[in-house]
């Protein structure tokens, strides 16, 4: 990878933070927090951020949503999940692709490593991709 690519790709990391701080991705307790991409087969860096926030899912869900919309999102494509419901906000032309899932109270994150989300609480993965 040539220094302009190095660059380019930590510039968009620090943007994929950056972007994680406007949408409150990290509220509640964080359980995983992981970089990829930028680089090899996966050349758009991106970032998943797994977390524990304490209340029903059918608060904490559409909590995260409003945030996101607030950070200047038009409104998510809704996408059926296996374990909760989750969304995906397109990428536009100054704003990355936010993908959120919900993970309810008793069930294994996908990405969490087999972490269980706890009996009164929500799961939310956030995952920002360049």
């Amino acid at each position: 990878m040539g220094a302009k690519g190095f660059f380019g790709a930590t510039r968009a990391h620090r943007r994929t933070a950056r972007l994680a701080d406007l949408i409150g991705a990290r509220q509640g307790e964080v359980i995983r927090e992981r970089r990829y991409g930028g680089r090899g087969p996966q050349p758009s860096p991106s970032r998943a951020i797994v977390t524990v926030r304490k209340g029903p899912i059918n608060d904490v869900f559409p909590g995260q949503l409003d945030a996101v919309v607030a950070a200047g999102y038009p409104l998510p494509t809704p996408v059926p999940h296996r374990c909760g419901p989750g969304a995906i906000f397109e990428r536009t032309d100054d704003l990355p692709r936010v993908e959120v899932t919900a993970f309810p109270a008793g069930t294994e994150f996908v990405e969490g490593g087999g972490d269980v989300v706890p009996d009164g609480h929500t799961g939310i993965v956030v995952d920002i991709s360049t």
